[in-house]
């Protein structure tokens, strides 16, 4: 038998079509841990066709984008001479993992022939460097150096956990990113805050409103659960009635149909994953923010309200008093929430933060209600609020008062994590105004635990931030409000003054 000569400059031509490289050079682990062939999906497709400079992917799980987006590195690595690659990851076990499974890999499995065109000049546990003056290295972090494709996995999770490091990427690892080349950041989300969450937004505006992302920009990519042909079950499932509304409210909002087998998956994962299905098989931008914190202590709480209409619209009653529960910070954050009892509703009518602004500055716009002919009920504050400051002996509980804010209540909170579940058990009876609470209701989602690094968990103490002050502030009225004959009642201590130590 005669072998078929091979054309040169068809291999040539070949070689040189990257989209041809990607699906036939390449071998991948899959699910169960075997050796396959790579093929671009659905998904790597989309992307790889609209790839831009600066690219933000939002995603649900199992889509495989950490493989290929390694993989498109590492091809351009060996074929592009001069191409500095960096992966960064939320540790060191992931960035080491990502190399071995989708750079090393890939690599040691690529056909003989394709490797001696371009051999590793040195090679190690993190990092490859070829003869053609590229090179491909995974980090937690990177500030030196040009990198022309960086790639940041997981980001969400790196500002949720490592708020730090998330800093040091975007003051330092995103500027070794020369105009014009790539950077991907892709992520599930994790939290509504943070870098993630803000160029999640700021991507997401400029795709919504149909212009098209300027270099600088970061052009939003969003991959559905139910755009993936494999989400599927055949088997029938109990679908309950919540689930359905879901699945119509999904339809309604993104045009789509879903058949029995995508409604059959989506509720066996839903009876396995319960809520975190949110954050990990997300039907639309929105829904991956909704319930996609960990370690957050009140998210499924204003997850529930949302679920439930108790989140809309409520304008201020004239017919009821408003009272506030505060968090005072003397050189931090000032948080206040307003209040009223309508009928058995406990009403959340607006929210108010501050940074270091004098305690007149509150007052003055809570007093702003009287003028507008509504009444003030009872003011709740912080137990610390007693103490004199030892730098020039001001009460401010007592300067509160002098300034018109009576009848006060100090409330007394010594069990930090009972309070937090206090204020777990209150909240399924609130109710907020969406606009008025907006900031508020962000803070409230945000609170959650310490993350530890060196332990790799969370703690049982709450973390510190922007959002702690607001998520204080209502715990100080679910420990501290009673009903208003109670609330009366309380009125009648002592003067705040004579409290004061």
């Amino acid at each position: 038998m005669t072998a078929t000569a091979i054309d040169p400059d068809l291999v040539r031509r070949t070689l040189a079509d990257q989209a041809w490289r990607l699906n036939h050079l390449y071998a991948i682990t899959d699910k169960d841990g075997r050796c396959i062939p790579f093929e671009m999906n659905w998904a790597q497709q989309a992307f790889f066709e609209s790839i831009h400079t600066n690219n933000l992917i939002l995603k649900a799980r199992q889509l495989g984008f950490s493989t290929f987006i390694n993989l498109l590195q590492l091809d351009t690595a060996l074929f592009v001479p001069n191409t500095a690659c960096g992966v960064i990851a939320h540790t060191d076990d992931a960035a080491m993992e990502l190399f071995r499974r989708n750079i090393k890999f890939p690599y040691d499995h690529l056909p003989d022939s394709i490797k001696a065109i371009n051999p590793p000049a040195s090679d190690s546990a993190h990092q490859f460097r070829f003869k053609n003056g590229s090179s491909i290295r995974v980090a937690t972090s990177m500030r030196s150096g040009t990198i022309q494709i960086l790639h940041i996995s997981e980001f969400g999770k790196i500002c949720a956990q490592f708020p730090h490091r998330a800093r040091e990427i975007v003051t330092g690892s995103l500027e070794t990113v020369g105009k014009g080349n790539i950077v991907v950041i892709e992520s599930t989300a994790e939290g509504n805050e943070g870098y993630f969450y803000d160029y999640t937004q700021a991507a997401k505006a400029i795709s919504d409103s149909g212009k098209s992302a300027r270099l600088s920009d970061f052009r939003f990519f969003f991959f559905p659960w139910w755009q993936e042909p494999s989400y599927r079950l055949n088997a029938p499932q109990i679908i309950p009635p919540t689930l359905t509304a879901q699945f119509e409210r999904i339809e309604a909002d993104c045009g789509c149909v879903l058949d029995p087998a995508q409604r059959n998956w989506y509720a066996a994962k839903r009876a396995k994953l319960g809520d975190d299905c949110f954050r990990e098989y997300p039907s639309t931008p929105d829904e991956a923010f909704f319930l996609s914190m960990e370690g957050s202590y009140y998210l499924q709480q204003i997850a529930a309200a949302r679920q439930s209409g108790r989140i809309g619209v409520y304008p201020p009653d004239p017919r009821a008093p408003i009272n506030t529960s505060w968090d005072i910070g003397i050189h931090d954050y000032t948080a206040i929430w307003l209040h009223q009892q309508v009928g058995q509703q406990q009403r959340f009518i607006g929210y108010l933060e501050g940074n270091g602004e004098p305690l007149q500055y509150y007052v003055d716009q809570i007093m702003a209600f009287t003028r507008q002919g509504f009444v003030l009920g009872t003011h709740y504050l912080p137990h610390d609020t007693r103490k004199r400051d030892p730098k020039d002996g001001v009460c401010y509980a007592d300067v509160a008062e002098q300034l018109g804010l009576r009848p006060l209540v100090i409330v007394d909170t010594p069990d930090l994590l009972g309070g937090i579940q206090q204020t777990r058990d209150r909240l399924a009876l609130a109710h907020f105004d969406e606009e008025r609470c907006a900031e508020g209701l962000k803070r409230l989602s945000s609170y959650r635990k310490e993350w530890s690094e060196r332990l790799g968990a969370y703690t049982s103490r709450p973390r510190h931030d922007e959002a702690s002050h607001g998520a204080d502030a209502f715990r100080i009225w679910a420990q501290g409000y009673q009903p208003p004959t109670a609330a009366h009642r309380a009125s009648s201590r002592r003067p705040v003054s004579a409290l004061c130590v």
